[in-house]
């Protein structure tokens, strides 16, 4: 092969990593310009949050387990599986009338949350090592990159046709990708595991956390007190608390809850979890720019205006990421988590105070997206920095799970403050949240970003990291540290 011929075949791989990456991203983000729509159509904010919630559940587990399936049997067989049933999650929401069948559909689009870390170890497989950098920054720029145009373009399809019309630009996508990969991508290797896969790890803390989230949702109407109540919500704590035991006592846990026994590891977990609990719900801001000005706060505006005010957000992350890993270099990742945190606590404050202005709504954008840019690179580096040498891939593969599990118990909890008080028009369709249902909901985002501030106040400063960290002691004990998710 010339050298010619190389450097196609690279580029090739990376643009397909990044299309599958797109495909991952938009299935998110498109949910947000068609908000306002369902809220109208199915006149229920708290139900509609599954909308969000199911995808980031299952998101979260599909991460853990599919991830680790691609280390053993080859991750382009497996990111063909999850492109497949993000695909056919999209079809069964497409020709969904009902909210149930639509939120089921979502739940199998989850399966695209295993994307980004099959394309990461992908792009480490298949690459030469020299160009693995860029193939990893390609996709993570994609990732921000088609959050933005996913709620651009869902924006355009909800103005322009039905709302069904976002789940067949996401099954079409989706095609797409599944093609591409097919074509371009090389085989990849297949691993015997050292130790029997933990699919119960991964995949038991989805059903408690949905039980919980199921009571918590609909305590109130189905009486907190009633036997049918008390007895689900026991369950999902039984559940949780069986999947912590587990966990903890599994010789090779997929999700290594170990390792949250390091201090300085669970401080910047907890700030991860605050971030995706509160901060990163985007669905809030998308909200508050297309809530009918009738309603007495938001500032009204179509989908499509909406993803076209967000976008500069999305823009200027992508434009500030080669700059943060010379800020956690210089400045120490504590000193950046700060910087980020202060950035989103202040962003959030301002549209508190202001929750109607569009000039401080499009603005905030910017700094929020400068603050998340920093976070995503800032608290992974603390996290490398603070794990023994032989636990770091386990130590990115937890935080990733809790982000993405925290994310979904947020969306919910945001959608159930939301539905506490909500305000209709004569003569016009769709119930939509009071305007102090929406300022509780800033209220909570915004107490998340404190208390991540705060806690990031808490975290160690960086120290040199030796080769190999042979100084320091794997949590693991008898196991060695063996890496169960790997991450790049």
């Amino acid at each position: 092969m010339t050298a010619f011929d190389k450097r196609r075949s690279s580029l090739a791989i990376i643009v397909a990593l990044m299309v599958a990456e797109f495909t991952a991203a938009f299935e998110l983000t498109m949910v947000y310009a068609a908000l306002k729509t369902l809220f109208v159509v199915f006149g229920d904010p708290r139900a509609v949050g599954w909308v969000i919630t199911a995808y980031l559940l299952v998101s979260a587990a599909s991460a853990a387990v599919c991830a680790r399936l691609g280390d053993l049997y080859g991750r382009k067989r497996v990111l063909v599986i999850v492109l497949a049933g993000a695909m056919i999650g999209s079809l069964i929401s497409a020709f969904s009338s009902t909210l149930l069948y639509v939120v089921v559909g979502r739940a199998i689009q989850g399966m695209a949350g295993a994307v980004l870390p099959l394309c990461f170890g992908i792009a480490r497989e298949a690459l030469p090592e020299e160009k693995v950098p860029y193939g990893v920054s390609a996709v993570g720029s994609t990732a921000v990159l088609a959050a933005g145009f996913g709620m651009l373009l869902g924006g355009v399809l909800v103005d322009s046709f039905q709302w069904h019309s976002i789940f067949y630009a996401s099954a079409s996508f989706a095609v797409v990708s599944i093609l591409v990969v097919m074509l371009v991508l090389p085989r990849g290797e297949r691993r015997v595991p050292e130790h029997k896969l933990d699919i119960v790890g991964g995949l038991l803390f989805v059903p408690a956390i949905f039980a919980l989230l199921l009571v918590v949702t609909n305590g109130n109407s189905w009486g907190w007190t009633q036997p049918a109540t008390l007895m689900l919500g026991l369950a999902g704590v039984a559940a949780f608390m069986g999947w912590v035991y587990y966990e903890l006592r599994v010789p090779a846990p997929l999700i290594n809850l170990r390792l949250l026994r390091n201090r300085n590891l669970a401080l910047a977990n907890l700030a991860m979890v605050l971030y995706a609990l509160g901060p990163v719900q985007g669905q809030l801001h998308a909200l508050l720019l297309q809530q009918p000005s009738w309603t007495g706060i938001g500032a009204g505006l179509s989908a499509t205006l909406a993803g076209l005010y967000i976008l500069p957000g999305q823009l200027t992350s992508l434009a500030v990421a080669p700059l943060t890993g010379w800020l956690c270099k210089r400045l120490g990742s504590r000193t950046a988590i700060i910087s980020g945190a202060g950035m989103l606590a202040i962003g959030w404050i301002i549209i508190l105070l202001f929750p109607s202005n569009l000039a401080i709504l499009v603005g905030s954008g910017p700094i929020q997206a400068i603050g998340t840019t920093i976070i995503y690179s800032a608290i992974p580096n603390l996290i490398v920095t603070a794990s023994p040498g032989e636990n770091t891939a386990e130590s990115t593969g937890v935080t990733q799970v809790l982000r993405s599990a925290s994310q979904a118990v947020g969306a919910q909890i945001l959608a159930l403050i939301l539905a506490t008080a909500t305000v209709t028009q004569t003569g016009v369709p769709g119930v939509f949240p009071a305007p102090s249902a929406v300022i509780w909901a800033i209220g909570f985002v915004m107490v998340a970003a404190v208390l991540m501030l705060a806690t990031a106040f808490l975290l160690p400063g960086d120290r040199p990291k030796l080769k190999g960290n042979t100084n320091a002691r794997s949590v693991d004990g008898d196991r060695g540290g063996k890496p169960i998710f790997t991450q790049i």
